[in-house]
């Protein structure tokens, strides 16, 4: 299984995930998974921008079902 292909929950429920520090990997939102797509650099296509350091984050503990950080740190 990929890194951007996480399992898909049984049932209706949908993920929600994070793709932080997302760079030029914007990943599209399915019916399965709703992506926010996040980086520091507003040169880059994403849904929000933020500095992930330091923290705290512009979000809430429980936002996320699934958070990729691919080359973040």
């Amino acid at each position: 299984m990929a890194i951007d292909d996480p399992p898909v929950r049984t049932g209706s429920a949908r993920w929600r995930c994070l793709n932080i520090g997302c760079g030029n990997d914007y990943i599209a939102s399915t019916p399965q998974r709703e992506w926010v797509n996040a980086d520091i650099a507003r040169t880059v296509k994403a849904d929000a921008y933020f500095d992930a350091f330091p923290p705290p984050y512009p979000l809430q503990d429980s936002d996320f079902d699934l958070i990729k950080a691919y080359d973040f740190m």
